[in-house]
């Protein structure tokens, strides 16, 4: 049976391409971009994760997916980003946009099958975010 556990976790590394999406409720979207190192392909099949900016709760990712994480590769899932109830998408957007490196920390897990054997593999990842705008 442990032969069937992957060697290595999936990775997560980082996410871009960002977006407002104003369907319903204001939300961010953006793709996550994760890498599977082992070779063995899986299936992604939910994807959990909590969004830190500067140690503060702003964000969370909680959908289902049917990607599949071919070996050895790096591939990417759009996602829906929530924002929780006290953040503002204009007080994020200035306070991002403010041009200071920002640390974004991304804490959770994935659920995958991997040869029809349900998994979760943490999450956790951190990375400095700067972004300005010039005139």
């Amino acid at each position: 049976m442990l032969s069937c556990l992957p060697k290595s976790a999936i990775e997560l590394r980082g996410v871009e391409k960002f977006g407002i999406s104003t369907f319903g409720k204001t939300s961010l979207t953006g793709d996550a971009v994760f890498y599977n190192p082992n070779s063995s392909r899986m299936k992604l099949r939910q994807i959990k994760i909590d969004i830190y900016l500067d140690g503060e709760k702003t964000a969370e990712v909680n959908q289902n997916t049917k990607v599949v994480a071919k070996p050895r590769s790096e591939f990417t899932v759009p996602v829906a980003i929530d924002l929780s109830d006290n953040v503002k998408i204009s007080d994020l957007l200035l306070n991002v946009l403010g041009g200071k490196k920002r640390e974004v920390h991304y804490k959770g897990h994935l659920k995958v099958n991997l040869n029809g054997i349900p998994m979760r593999i943490p999450i956790d990842h951190k990375e400095e975010f700067n972004m300005s705008i010039k005139f």
